[in-house]
């Protein structure tokens, strides 16, 4: 079920936005995990879709798109892909945009290694999704309640 990577543009005059979403190492690991698990709809609205994505190491992959034409909160329940045994907490890393999208949760960020991340707890609302923007997120679920 993964796709392959396939540029349809003319690199050498592709955007400087484009190329850095193109050459997003944290994105193509996700194109490209060995598990090769098919994503599945986690929830959908009449301006947004959650998709959902396991791992091979137990982190999930997570799309959270606005369908609409205007900004939208989007919300991801924790308990909606973690397993119904585990503790409803993770590290979100947001893959796009790091710091910048992450900024409201204040001092709660914090480096790890990859990207900037938060620790939530039950769920993840990302704020202010712009019309038919996507938000990629890689969470990492605790292994401790």
């Amino acid at each position: 079920m993964q796709a392959p990577l396939i540029i349809g543009s003319d690199i050498r005059s592709i955007s400087a936005t484009a190329l850095k979403t193109l050459s997003n190492k944290a994105a193509i690991a996700i194109n490209q995990d060995p598990a090769a698990y098919p994503p599945k709809v986690i929830s959908k609205s009449n301006s947004s879709q959650v998709w959902a994505r396991q791992l091979h190491n137990g982190d999930v992959a997570v799309a959270m798109i606005n369908t609409g034409d205007s900004p939208v909160d989007i919300t991801l329940l924790l308990s909606d892909v973690v397993c119904a045994t585990c503790p409803r907490k993770a590290s979100v890393t947001d893959v796009w945009a790091g710091v910048d999208s992450l900024g409201s949760y204040g001092s709660n960020i914090r480096d790890s290694g990859s990207g900037a991340s938060i620790d939530v707890e039950n769920s993840y609302t990302a704020k202010s999704v712009q019309k038919h923007e996507t938000i990629l997120l890689r969470l990492t679920p605790s292994a401790t309640a």
